[in-house]
């Protein structure tokens, strides 16, 4: 592109961008005004407006590759791709994060101690916790197996603990 192609890009993209904001101000006004008449709660005007304001986001930034020839076709292939491998990360990514967050938790709060009786209900999953980890509890069962309980399932399920002292009493 010579310089006069870029500047009449540059003017097409401003005008494009200018009328976009125009435009998400007057819808974001009209969503206001008709929230507000049928007395709909102020997060879902909240939303409604956010969505208005990425879709024009999003259209001004298509207009802007166009002007410049990239097929808009090849960005919304290319932006799906990126958006399901964001969404995967994040669906594997919230499974490790909220076993270590609920290994923190466990450990700073202490719903139980090394040694103590430990039965997860309705499941009747029980035995002896022999050892915290950064993903698991270790249970021993009275017949000497080893369970292995994701972290996360102490704030998930019931649980009920005999402290070690009670049980060496009875």
């Amino acid at each position: 592109m010579d310089t006069d192609q870029l500047h009449i890009a540059a003017i097409i993209i401003g005008i494009a961008i200018l009328i976009g904001f125009v435009a998400e101000r007057l819808i974001c006004h009209a969503i206001s005004n008709y929230g507000n008449r049928r007395h709909i709660p102020i997060a879902h005007i909240h939303m409604m407006r956010l969505i208005v304001r990425w879709g024009v986001i999003i259209i001004c930034i298509m207009i802007a590759f166009s002007v410049f020839g990239i097929a808009i076709a090849n960005l919304w292939i290319t932006m799906s791709a990126i958006a399901l491998a964001t969404l995967v990360a994040f669906f594997a990514g919230w499974s490790l994060l909220s076993n270590v967050l609920a290994t923190f938790l466990v450990l700073l709060w202490r719903p139980f101690q090394l040694g103590d009786k430990i039965t997860i209900l309705p499941d009747n999953l029980s035995g002896e916790a022999r050892d915290i980890n950064i993903f698991f509890t270790e249970l021993r069962t009275t017949e000497g197996d080893l369970l292995k309980i994701p972290n996360v399932t102490f704030f998930q399920k019931f649980t009920m603990v005999s402290p070690r002292n009670l049980q060496e009493e009875q």
